[in-house]
């Protein structure tokens, strides 16, 4: 996009104030007037100012870039003669203000011990004194302990804005009218934009003659100096409305301490994302520090493995770790939490101490962040089970968010975003993707425009279709009845025995799903409830299909595995069944040395389950009549879709008193 030229004629009004009713000195040198207009973003008023200066007030400004935290430090003299310059702040005295920097000055090579313990020895000093003590650091964790005790208020130095470059144009080319302020302000690149460019290329800018052609030269060196991208923020995300609202609350929450309404320990500062691949995880990491302005850094145990040895794993470790907290505000994100795996028990091999030290490291640093201040951390798994429980336990992580695949309404805001406000997403096309991960949606949207591309066209809803049959072909017509039939047993078994209603059950391409809430504790009489709630999807198939196809016990987490499990764990771990109270759990992988006769057991309980199951239906064949149909038409039922179809309630038949065993 071409820069506009800078308009000729207007030059400044002399006598006009700035947008803060007062005039900023002329005869400092740039950056000591840009410091003291960033510096005025945070001590707004005499009366803060006063605060500042007060006998023995202690403040910290945040600087986290070191290029500003340097050129902040070596401006101080002209600084304090810019603020006690400002008629607003005329006769408020801040000659005695002690102005203590982090940052070395510019030549002196020191260690970071040496510059360490020369700004705690000032800051000591000052505190001593009984002096108003301003500190610059780069972090909220660089502020001495010695002035954490005594700390009167910490603030972050604001970044550059739009207003804040007005500002500096009317201090250094003269007050300029509010006409010319508007002209100039349309000129000026987007805000991301200038923060990117380096102050050289600032100072270069406000060597024009008029303010205009400052405003000029601005927009030309953000259209030819490389710049980032702008950060992903929690409006990118399409698909995940009740995830990115929960994460909004952290970002409040960072807000308020920031701001000195809350105290860190008061913030909630950690999450804990699990789901299927491809749901957003990483993105919902990287969205969360955009929105909250936070440095982002990701890592992972591949990449820390990357590093070498143990060593040297745990040498990068601490080197992730404490940049976070030196880059505070900032998000930390472990991805794949579960590839750190777990402490086996007892004596181990090689790789067992491995892995203990890797997990115990793990753990010192969550500790470690969790008490830094300004530091939200974030981790996210495809499998919660395998990570080790000392991870999870209550004070690791303030949530556990499950991140589940997008809905309908996210599937079809997921495509909109991926291919545009004009594309036509009929429903069909929505109800063949369900199921789909966003990672699958968004792959799925750049075919059908590279279709269209090479059909050399628009987009088009024939390419859209094309593209969804080559990723989802769609079920037949009787293969769609039966999983419908599958599910609707499960639904209508669950208000039948009177056991939590699913919050959601769809048909997607890979067949279907009903969502019930997770079980904290079983008793026997509700094992028995679930077993036939498990065996519903099949009883359904043979009342409404006439036949039962493989669908129950198709892998992990089928209907079978879960009935199975449920039955293994009465029996082995939580001595509810009819063999010893000793505590021998089985993994699936050991059940083929099942005796005989526990496999007769075992399975003459499935048989009678699915019995149960059958009978229930049967006697409530219009409720599965009626969720079936209900889900081939709309594909996907919520809870209050649920409650509509399963109403009146008091006249479905439930199992007399007598009725009690599933056997």
């Amino acid at each position: 996009m071409p820069v506009p030229a800078p308009a000729a004629g207007e030059g400044t009004t002399p006598g006009s104030l700035d947008r803060h009713g007062r005039t900023l000195p002329v005869d400092l040198p740039l950056p000591s007037l840009l410091t003291a207009i960033e510096v005025l973003q945070v001590f707004t008023s005499p009366d803060s100012v006063a605060r500042l200066t007060a006998p023995g007030a202690v403040h910290a400004l945040i600087i986290p870039e070191p290029q500003r935290l340097e050129r902040v430090s070596e401006t101080l003299i002209d600084l304090t003669e810019a603020l006690h310059a400002l008629p607003a702040l005329a006769g408020v005295g801040i000659d005695d203000l002690r102005v203590i920097s982090s940052s070395p000055p510019r030549g002196r090579a020191r260690s970071a011990a040496e510059l360490k313990r020369s700004f705690e020895t000032e800051a000591s000093q000052a505190i001593a004194d009984g002096d108003s003590a301003l500190l610059l650091c780069d972090s909220a964790q660089a502020i001495p302990d010695i002035a954490r005790a005594v700390l009167t208020g910490s603030f972050t130095l604001s970044q550059l804005t739009t207003a804040m470059v007005l500002d500096l144009v009317a201090s250094t080319h003269g007050a300029i009218g509010p006409t010319a302020r508007d002209e100039i302000a349309v000129l000026l690149p987007p805000e991301a934009a200038l923060r990117a460019l380096p102050e050289s290329l600032i100072c270069h800018a406000f060597r024009a003659a008029k303010p205009q052609a400052v405003a000029h030269r601005l927009a030309q060196h953000t259209a030819t100096f490389p710049t980032s991208d702008p950060p992903l923020t929690l409006d990118d995300v399409k698909g995940l409305p009740d995830i990115c609202g929960r994460l909004q609350h952290i970002i409040a929450d960072l807000s308020d301490w920031k701001a000195g309404r809350v105290r860190w320990e008061d913030v909630s500062a950690s999450v804990l994302l699990h789901g299927p691949p491809g749901t957003g995880k990483t993105m919902l990491a990287e969205a969360l520090a955009g929105s909250a302005g936070a440095h982002f850094i990701a890592t992972s145990y591949t990449d820390l493995q990357a590093a070498g040895h143990l060593g040297d794993y745990l040498a990068a470790m601490a080197t992730v770790v404490a940049e976070a907290i030196a880059r505070a505000p900032s998000v930390i994100f472990f991805d794949e939490l579960d590839s750190f795996g777990t402490r086996t028990r007892g004596p181990g091999s090689k790789l067992s101490r491995y892995m203990t030290a890797v997990i115990n490291d793990l753990l010192q640093q969550l500790t470690r962040l969790n008490a830094a201040e300004g530091v939200i951390v974030v981790a996210a798994t495809n499998h919660l089970n395998h990570i080790d429980p000392a991870i999870l336990r209550a004070g690791r992580f303030d949530q556990t968010l499950a991140v589940p695949l997008p809905d309908k309404a996210g599937v079809r805001d997921i495509l909109a975003h991926h291919l545009g406000p004009e594309a036509a997403i009929e429903a069909s096309v929505v109800n063949g993707l369900l199921g789909k991960s966003g990672a699958d949606l968004a792959r799925i949207a750049r075919d059908a425009k590279a279709r269209a591309r090479r059909a050399r066209t628009s987009l088009t809803a024939e390419h859209l279709h094309q593209t969804v049959a080559d990723h989802a072909p769609p079920f037949c017509a009787k293969h769609l009845h039966r999983i419908a039939a599958h599910e609707a047993g499960h639904i209508v078994a669950a208000a039948v025995l009177d056991l939590p209603l699913p919050v959601r059950a769809r048909i997607t391409p890979t067949g279907g799903d009903v969502l019930r809430p997770a079980r904290t504790s079983y008793t026997a009489d509700i094992i028995k409830k679930e077993l036939v709630c498990l065996m519903a999807g099949r009883a359904a198939e043979q009342l409404l299909i006439g036949d039962i196809s493989s669908g129950s016990g198709s892998g992990q987490q089928s209907d079978l595995e879960l009935a199975t499990a449920l039955l293994m764990a009465q029996e082995y771990q939580w001595g509810l069944g009819e063999s010893s109270l000793i505590y021998t759990p089985m993994a699936t992988s050991q059940w083929h040395s099942l005796s005989e006769t526990r496999r007769q057991v075992i399975n003459h309980r499935l048989k009678a389950a699915e019995a149960k199951a059958r009978k229930l239906l049967a006697e409530n064949g219009d409720r599965l009549e009626r969720v079936t149909q209900a889900l081939l038409n709309e594909r996907e039922l919520d809870r209050m879709r649920i409650d509509e179809l399963l109403k009146p309630l008091y006249s479905i038949k439930v199992p007399g008193p007598r009725e009690q065993s599933v056997e």
